[in-house]
């Protein structure tokens, strides 16, 4: 029963994710095939990957996000990709960007398991050298913006390295 749901929910969504590449300007629909992939496009995650406190260990509510991203790239055989993991200001040392590195590995690792060959991908730790939101704006917002604001900082992104 419960790799039925599993499976179902996967489908599910490969599926919206397909539909949320389509193009629904003037009724007009594109299949993923028609898709051009430029080399930079970046695609951020804030919420999908977690891993366990204060470890590069995947939690498992993060492998179905992951198997859609490895079914993604089998689709799409002709990309190679960046995991690139951020941390927010508040990071402390730079034993946190070794800690990055690690938790992009561990995603890496993950979609090689899933049969990604692993030359079509790389793994980078940033630490916080590049915030979406720099921290003199963030320390001038109330208590509740600046947790969203360290959270939009605190992100994963795959990043189109090579279109073959």
């Amino acid at each position: 029963m419960y790799y039925f749901k599993a499976a179902m929910l996967r489908s599910i969504i490969v599926f919206l994710g397909l539909l949320f590449l389509s193009n629904f300007a003037n009724g007009q629909t594109y299949k993923l095939s028609d898709t051009k992939f430029l080399v930079g496009n970046v695609y951020r995650v804030t919420n999908c990957v977690c891993f366990e406190l204060n470890s590069s260990v995947l939690r498992p509510e993060s492998f179905l996000y992951l198997d859609s991203i490895a079914d993604f790239l089998k689709l799409n055989n002709q990309l190679e990709i960046e995991v690139g993991v951020h941390v927010d200001a508040r990071a402390s040392d730079k034993s946190s960007l070794r800690f990055d590195q690690r938790r992009a590995e561990s995603i890496v690792n993950y979609l090689i398991s899933k049969g990604i060959e692993s030359d079509r991908l790389s793994a980078k730790g940033y630490w916080k050298t590049k915030p979406i939101i720099d921290e003199k704006t963030i320390e001038n917002m109330d208590i509740s913006k600046s947790e969203n604001a360290h959270a939009i900082n605190r992100r994963i992104e795959f990043k189109v390295t090579m279109v073959r």
